[in-house]
């Protein structure tokens, strides 16, 4: 349970519990893990991420976060509502920026606080995302992206998502998705420039991989879905990163009885928050954490 739901989204996956949990949960796992979904995903961002690559080649020296923050937003919003870069997004992107800086700070909802702030920008981008929402039910725009899984999918007694809980959760899936991706590419390209064995046995398996590819249109250079599982080597790098960087440091719980621990009560009622990092870095199961 997070300090201030409004923030969450009080409908959305990350604030819900129980049975609402367990149905929502449901629902976004069968939009986003289907194998349509996961092949388009594939070939939705790569264009973007090759174009942007061949860019910072050509520039020589660039502000790495702030680059991998720029196409990984425009990545998100092409996947998650079908959103072009526009003066739009660009005003999404500050607004979301303001929602992460509330969800960090102290949940006093005072004027001049950042709480305040992130509740005003969570409301904007409610306001946002519900015209999107409004305008694909009067409308099919033909858009397969996670908002529309979300609006088509049906549980099994046939009933579908509210618009507020799809709104509130296309919202927070963004802030998750935008967030996580950031963060975990980042500390890769931290990591790797810090390890050239690793960089350099990553190149090569990505080499090979296009070497073994024929064709030289950009669509068919394309890492495919069915080409992952054959990327060994790459898979580790992104499963260590994620070890590493710990793209979720921490999560908020309450104690839904009286809990021993290590000697310790933890009271029914009470907020847990479950740190991560020592989680992952911990010698008892990492021997080199």
């Amino acid at each position: 349970r997070w300090p201030v739901p409004e923030l969450v989204g009080i409908t959305s996956v990350g604030n819900v519990e129980g049975a609402s949990h367990a149905r929502l949960r449901g629902f976004i796992l069968a939009a986003i893990n289907k194998p349509s979904s996961l092949r388009t995903i594939a070939t939705v961002v790569q264009p973007r991420i090759m174009a942007a690559l061949q860019t910072w080649a050509d520039k020589g020296t660039i502000v790495a976060a702030t680059e991998i923050k720029k196409v990984t937003f425009a990545n998100i919003c092409k996947m998650f509502v079908s959103m072009e870069p526009s003066p739009m997004t660009d005003k999404i992107d500050q607004w979301f920026g303001g929602l992460l800086d509330g969800l960090k700070a102290f949940p006093l909802d005072l004027p001049g606080t950042t709480s305040r702030a992130g509740r005003k920008c969570r409301r904007k981008l409610n306001a946002v995302f519900r015209e999107v929402l409004e305008a694909r039910k009067k409308v099919d725009t033909g858009c397969d992206d996670l908002m529309s899984g979300l609006m088509q999918m049906e549980d099994e007694q046939g009933k579908k998502l509210s618009d507020n809980e799809v709104v509130d959760n296309i919202v927070s899936l963004v802030i998750a998705g935008y967030e996580s991706t950031t963060t975990a590419i980042i500390w890769a390209t931290y990591h790797l420039a810090k390890s050239p064995i690793v960089l350099a046995k990553l190149r090569e398996e990505n080499v090979e991989m296009n070497k073994s590819k024929s064709g030289s249109t950009l669509a068919s250079l394309m890492i495919t879905y069915d080409d992952i599982p054959k990327m060994k080597y790459t898979t580790k790098v992104v499963e260590e990163t994620i070890r590493m960087a710990n793209i979720s440091t921490m999560v908020f719980r309450v104690a839904n009885m009286d809990v021993e621990y290590h000697g310790y009560t933890i009271p029914k009622g009470w907020p847990v928050l479950v740190w991560l990092r020592s989680l992952h870095t911990d010698p008892n199961y990492y021997q080199d954490p």
